[in-house]
C-alpha cells in the first residue's frame, strides 16, 4: 500500500477505455471513480531475494480516487443528488486544438467563459486577442459528436477542459464519500485534513487480525528504511478438532502473507489530485 496519495494532473481516455464506453467520455469518468470495482490481477510477485520468490500466489491490485480536480456539457462523478446538494458536477469550458503538422505543431483554443458566448484564440491571429464566434454556441461549437463539432481548418481537437462547479466544498464532499466508501468495501483508511490544501494523508489498512511489517523484515527491498509503501501479514490460527473451543496442545499458529503494496510506477490512468492505489491477495 502506497504510503502517501499520488497526484495526478491530467487523465487520458485510452483507445480500449474509449471502445469500453462506446466513447461516451461521462460513463467513463464515472467508472474510473467508481470504488466498488473488480481488482486488477498481476502474475508476478515483488517479493524475491537473490532471484528467489518469497511468497505465493499473485497480488491484486485496487485504484482508489480521492480527489478530484478543479479546473476539471456536464460530467458528474457521483450521482444526480450529489449534484444538486453539493454541485459536484463538471461544465464545459473550451476545447484545445493541435495542428499536428510536424514542423508547426500549433495550437489554438476555443472557450466560454459563461457558458453562453464563445470565443476563438490564435496567439499567431488579432494581436493574439481572442475573437468572439457569432452565432456559436455550446452545443454548435464545443460539446456533442466528436466529428460534428466544426474545427478550425487543419486541426484536430487535443483535449477538453472542465470546470468543477462547487469548487473546493465539492472537492471535499467527493473526498469524504470516497474515504467512506474505501473504508467499508476495502478496509482502507484514509485521514487527512481537507481545510488544509497542503495536509499529507496518512492511509493505513484497517482489515481485522493484520498488522504491518517491519521495515527491518522486509528482506526482498533493498532499501526497506527508505520505502513508500506498507506491507502487512495476517495471523490465522489453525485448530485441530471440529468440536473442540480449545486449541489442542502442540497446535501452532500459521503466518499468512498478505501483499499490500503498489509502486507508484504501476499507475496508468493518471488522476486527480488525491490518488491511492490499494494491492490485496
Amino acid at each position: 500500500m502506497d504510503r502517501k496519495e499520488a497526484v495526478t494532473r491530467a487523465l487520458k481516455v485510452k483507445p480500449p477505455n474509449a471502445q469500453a464506453h462506446e466513447g461516451d467520455l461521462a460513463a467513463w469518468f464515472r467508472d474510473l471513480v467508481r470504488v466498488n470495482k473488480e481488482a486488477t490481477s498481476k502474475t508476478y510477485c515483488w517479493r524475491t531475494l537473490d532471484g528467489q520468490v518469497l511468497c505465493d500466489g499473485s497480488p491484486n491490485f485496487v485504484t482508489l480516487y480521492l480527489g478530484i480536480p478543479n479546473i476539471p456539457k456536464h460530467i458528474r462523478p457521483l450521482t444526480k443528488e450529489a449534484e444538486e446538494q453539493h454541485s459536484l458536477i463538471y461544465d464545459v469550458v473550451g476545447l484545445v486544438f493541435c495542428d499536428p503538422t510536424p514542423k508547426l505543431a500549433h495550437f489554438v483554443a476555443r472557450y466560454s467563459p459563461d457558458g453562453k458566448r464563445v470565443y476563438h484564440y490564435d496567439d499567431l491571429s488579432h494581436g493574439g486577442y481572442a475573437q468572439l464566434m457569432k452565432n456559436a454556441t455550446l452545443r454548435s461549437h464545443l460539446v456533442g459528436n466528436l466529428h460534428d463539432i466544426p474545427a478550425p481548418v487543419g486541426f484536430n481537437v487535443h483535449g477538453v477542459v472542465y470546470r468543477l462547479r462547487g469548487g473546493s466544498d465539492a472537492q471535499n464532499f467527493f473526498a469524504e464519500y470516497q474515504m467512506a466508501a474505501a473504508e467499508r468495501l476495502h478496509h482502507v483508511h484514509v485521514e487527512c485534513d481537507l481545510q488544509s490544501p497542503s495536509s499529507i494523508p496518512t492511509i493505513s489498512l484497517s482489515r481485522p487480525g493484520i498488522s504491518s511489517v517491519h521495515p527491518d523484515n522486509l528482506i526482498w527491498l533493498k532499501n526497506p528504511a527508505t520505502t513508500q509503501n506498507i506491507e502487512y501479514e495476517q495471523v490465522v490460527t489453525s485448530n485441530t478438532g471440529s468440536n473442540s473451543k480449545k486449541p489442542p496442545q502442540g497446535s501452532r499458529k500459521k503466518t499468512k502473507k498478505l501483499r499490500i503494496l503498489l509502486p507508484v510506477e504501476e499507475i496508468e490512468d493518471q488522476p486527480s489530485r488525491n490518488e491511492e492505489e490499494k494491492p490485496s491477495n
